[in-house]
């Protein structure tokens, strides 16, 4: 799991994603969770706001390597 955190503003404090994640990857309340079961380049947008109605956005993207390897 890899969690992302708020800071400033006016807790609570939501949060969103806009795009693709890979197939197997959740993400709910700033956290990220399970496995990849696709390989590719993932882009997408965690969008966070606070309860005073101000957002903020940021993009990430997310590479999934195949599993093929030579050895």
């Amino acid at each position: 799991n890899a969690t992302l955190l708020g800071s400033g503003g006016q807790p609570p404090y939501q949060f969103a994603d806009r795009g693709s994640l890979p197939a197997g990857i959740t993400f709910a309340n700033g956290v990220f969770g399970g496995a990849p079961s696709q390989v590719g380049v993932f882009d997408f947008t965690v969008v966070l706001s606070d309860s005073g109605g101000r957002t903020v956005e940021r993009s990430y993207s997310i590479l999934v390597p195949t599993d093929l390897k030579l050895v």
